[in-house]
């Protein structure tokens, strides 16, 4: 755009101030920044934005003699494309960044990066979902869980993490009633005095599941030995065993753990969060190779679309918190002290990059635990060309 100056001119202050107001317009209507080339139609011709500077000088009123400047950032126009996405529904019962999408801002966020969001489908769990993205239903998995993907790369299925989420282990584990085991080191003694601990999960390679193994191995045993793992199929079934004083424990997420134990259904007994610290991801982007070297255009923006996403909730508290108060589908039902809580415990990566620490520790210990033997190297795993 070629700047335009506007000649020194006795006019009015109402069409003075309309004049500003108009390009100022502009600025307001907000710049997506930090897609790199890819946003321009190619990522080897892109051009960058260009700068537009408007100076207006006037004599409007005594109190306004210098002049006024206004540069607009101007972003090449984005030629729509279409996109298919999943997620699981334990991700989106839990990665409340995933929220906006059904929201307004979210749909704007999408319109404004050039995505047409055709399908967002929500299945049971990451496995499937990778089955949806190597049939072509999907084109991106939005959270993705690294030890089932992990599981699906051992077995040669050519996936690769494109955006990790967050720098957080979220799992949580809500006992029983009555559960005398407080702390790990009472766990510990529990088990080292012959005591077996029950601890339920919903199917085997779900989330719940992982986290009885976890729990197993900080306990210092085994599932079938210190730690009985008990499959009951869905949440409500576990929670009604654990009223019958059948299950005596249950990893779920941090949000569902803070709402039992507020409704007085269930305590919080352990954190990961405090075992782990950031040192760990729960949930990634993740699709396959065919993907990122035939659409690499679409992948970089479904990778803007989710930092912008996590920006929108990190920046916007109220507004996350006011999503996961709705009732379901829309939200999470949550109280304001449980969406308060949640919030501020989450430790959200709107950067993308992988923590390569937390990456070898996932392997070692889904090695030890017998998840996986023989993964690709950690430099397979993922790419960081869309960051």
């Amino acid at each position: 755009m070629n700047n335009e100056k506007f000649k020194e001119t006795k006019i009015s202050r109402r069409h003075a101030i309309s004049k500003v107001a108009a390009v100022g317009g502009i600025v307001a209507a907000g710049v997506i920044t930090g897609l790199g080339g890819y946003l321009a139609g190619s990522n080897q011709n892109a051009q960058p934005p260009q700068t537009a500077t408007t100076t207006i000088t006037q004599a409007i009123t005594r109190t306004l003699t210098q002049p006024v400047t206004t540069t607009v950032e101007v972003t090449p126009r984005l030629t729509p494309v279409d996109v298919n996405l999943v997620t699981t529904s334990g991700a989106r019962n839990a990665a409340f960044f995933l929220l906006p999408i059904d929201d307004a801002r979210g749909r704007e966020l999408a319109s404004r990066l050039g995505l047409n969001i055709r399908s967002y489908r929500q299945v049971r769990g990451t496995g499937e979902a990778i089955t949806d993205v190597l049939e072509r239903r999907a084109d991106i998995i939005l959270a993705a869980s690294i030890d089932a993907s992990l599981q699906a790369m051992e077995r040669g299925v050519d996936i690769r993490f494109i955006h990790f989420n967050d720098r957080f282990a979220i799992s949580t584990f809500i006992g029983r009633k009555g559960f005398p085991h407080k702390t790990l080191d009472q766990m510990r003694d529990a088990v080292r005095r012959g005591e077996r601990i029950r601890v339920g999960y919903t199917r085997p390679g779900g989330l719940s599941y992982f986290n009885m193994l976890f729990l197993a191995a900080q306990l210092g045993t085994k599932e079938g030995e210190g730690v009985i793992g008990l499959s009951l199929g869905e949440q409500d079934a576990i929670l009604a065993a654990m009223a019958r004083n059948e299950v005596d424990l249950y990893g779920t997420t941090l949000g569902f753990a803070l709402q039992t134990q507020e409704r007085g259904i269930a305590d919080i007994i352990l954190k990961e969060s405090t075992v782990r610290g950031a040192l760990w991801h729960s949930w990634t982007l993740l699709t396959n190779t065919e993907t990122i070297e035939r659409r690499p255009e679409l992948v970089a923006r479904v990778v803007a679309y989710t930092r912008e996403l996590i920006k929108l909730c990190e920046v916007d508290r109220d507004y996350a918190v006011s999503l996961m108060m709705k009732e379901p589908p829309a939200g999470y039902g949550y109280s304001k002290a449980v969406a308060e809580s949640y919030y501020d415990e989450m430790l959200w990566n709107h950067l993308g990059a992988p923590n390569a620490s937390a990456l070898s520790k996932m392997r070692d210990e889904y090695t030890a635990w017998g998840l996986i033997r023989s993964v690709p190297p950690l430099a397979n795993w993922y790419t960081t060309r869309f960051l």
